[in-house]
């Protein structure tokens, strides 16, 4: 049986913009409009927020994968942990790439989790703390929530945001 789904809205959509606008007001800095979230959206899942069976879409990156192991699987699982970036690893579809993520998560389950990136706005897993998550595990049970990765995309933002204007100030002193 399958975990029942609540769709994102529009509403939801604004209400975020509307959070990180009233976070950002001291900057002045930041307003995003609807369009622009949904154009965001498209680009990095397709306009999709879970998968048919209501996973969350994600691409696992095995150079990231091999990274946080210390290439400790680099020639075993050569479709799972890569030195470098080889797009030829990539797989057709979310639900193909599960099964790469299912196959490093049996390896390493936290650097798995890790070097997956998750819902319409592709978050890696590595950003978990940034989202306000203890743990990746914390992170990816919330990613199936189209909610939840609306909030995480909201909170990425602002910490860009923040510490762009952090970097500013530095080369201003």
């Amino acid at each position: 049986m399958s975990k029942l789904i609540s769709p994102i809205t529009e509403a939801d959509i604004l209400a975020l913009s509307k959070s990180i606008v009233i976070e950002l007001a001291l900057s002045q800095s930041l307003v995003i409009e609807l369009a622009t979230i949904k154009a965001i959206i498209d680009k990095e899942s397709s306009g999709s927020w879970v998968q048919k069976d209501g996973k969350p879409i994600i691409r696992f990156e095995s150079h990231i994968f091999s990274s946080l192991t210390n290439h400790l699987y680099d020639k075993k699982y050569p479709n799972i942990s890569s030195k470098i970036y080889n797009p030829s690893l990539n797989l057709a579809s979310s639900e193909e790439e599960y099964s790469r993520l299912k196959i490093a998560k049996n390896l390493n389950e936290t650097a798995a989790l890790k070097s997956a990136s998750y819902g319409s706005f592709q978050i890696m897993g590595f950003n978990y703390y940034l989202v306000g998550f203890k743990t990746v595990q914390d992170f990816y049970r919330a990613m199936f929530s189209p909610k939840e990765q609306l909030k995480a995309f909201g909170k990425i933002l602002i910490k860009k945001l923040i510490d762009s204007k952090i970097d500013k100030l530095r080369v201003e002193w």
